[in-house]
C-alpha cells in the first residue's frame, strides 16, 4: 500500500510538471501581441477587414487585456470601412465572458497542479531521501512517452481535419453556441482567422516542447549516470 501511494504521488508530480509547463506556455504565446502584430502584418488583415492597424491592435489589445483581468469589459471604438462603431457587438461580448471564465479556470488548474507538485515531491522526498529523483525521473519518462503518444494523435487529426479539431474544441469546453460567430456580422471572427489560430497551436506547442524535452533529456541522462555509478566495475568496463 505504501509502495502505490509513493508511485501515485510519483506520477502526479510528473503529470502535474507537464501541465504546468503546457499551460504556461499556453499563456506566453497567448498573449504576445507581437505574435498578433506578424499576423496581421503578414496577411494583410487590416486592409482585408477595412481598418487601420491602430485600430485592429486596440481591439486586439483589449480583448487581451480583458482575458488578463486588466479591464472590465471591451468596448472599444473604431473605424470600419469609414464608419465609426464598436468593434465588438452582444454576442461577442458574451462569448468573451465565457472565454473569461475559461481561462480563469485553466490558470486555476495550473495553480493546482503546483501545488500537487509541489506537495506530492515533499512527501516523497521525506519518505524516499536520497533516492526521490531517480524515483520521479523514472516516472517522468513513462509518463512523457504516454503524453507524446497523445500529443503526437492530437497533432496529427489537427494537421488533417484542424475545422473539425477546432470545433471539437469549442463543443469541448462551450456549453452553448456563442462562438459560432458570423463573418457577415462579427468583427471578432475576421479578427482571428481559422489559420491564425492553427499558427497559435503551433508556436504553444513550440513553447511547450522546449522545456518538456529539456526536461526528458535531464531526466535520461540522470538515470545513466546513475546506473553507470552503481555498476560494478568489471560491468562498467564492459558497458564503455
Amino acid at each position: 500500500m505504501k509502495k502505490n501511494r509513493n508511485s501515485i504521488c510519483g506520477y502526479l508530480v510528473c503529470i502535474s510538471a507537464i501541465i504546468v509547463m503546457l499551460i504556461t506556455a499556453l499563456d506566453i504565446v497567448c498573449f504576445h501581441s507581437g505574435f498578433y502584430e506578424r499576423e496581421y502584418e503578414n496577411s494583410d488583415r487590416a486592409e482585408a477587414l477595412g481598418v487601420s492597424d491602430e485600430d485592429l491592435m486596440a481591439s486586439t489589445d483589449a480583448l487581451l487585456d480583458y482575458l488578463r483581468g486588466e479591464r472590465e469589459d471591451i468596448v472599444v471604438d473604431i473605424i470600419l470601412r469609414g464608419n465609426e462603431r464598436e468593434a465588438f457587438n452582444n454576442k461577442e461580448k458574451m462569448h468573451m465572458e465565457d472565454v473569461k471564465k475559461l481561462y480563469d479556470h485553466v490558470m486555476l488548474a495550473r495553480t493546482g497542479c503546483l501545488l500537487v507538485l509541489i506537495g506530492c515531491f515533499i512527501y516523497l522526498a521525506v519518505k524516499l531521501k536520497q533516492n526521490v529523483l531517480e524515483f520521479v525521473a523514472k516516472r517522468f519518462l513513462k509518463t512523457a512517452v504516454c503524453f507524446v503518444t497523445a500529443v503526437v494523435f492530437l497533432g496529427f487529426y489537427a494537421l488533417v481535419d484542424f475545422t473539425g479539431f477546432w470545433t471539437g474544441f469549442h463543443r469541448l469546453f462551450f456549453h452553448n453556441e456563442l462562438w459560432l460567430l458570423d463573418p457577415a456580422t462579427d468583427f471578432m471572427i475576421n479578427m482571428f482567422p481559422e489559420q491564425l489560430f492553427f499558427h497559435l497551436i503551433i508556436w504553444i506547442t513550440v513553447f511547450f516542447l522546449i522545456p518538456f524535452a529539456l526536461s526528458g533529456a535531464l531526466c535520461y541522462t540522470y538515470l545513466k549516470n546513475e546506473r553507470l555509478g552503481n555498476m560494478p566495475a568489471d560491468e562498467e568496463v564492459k558497458e564503455l
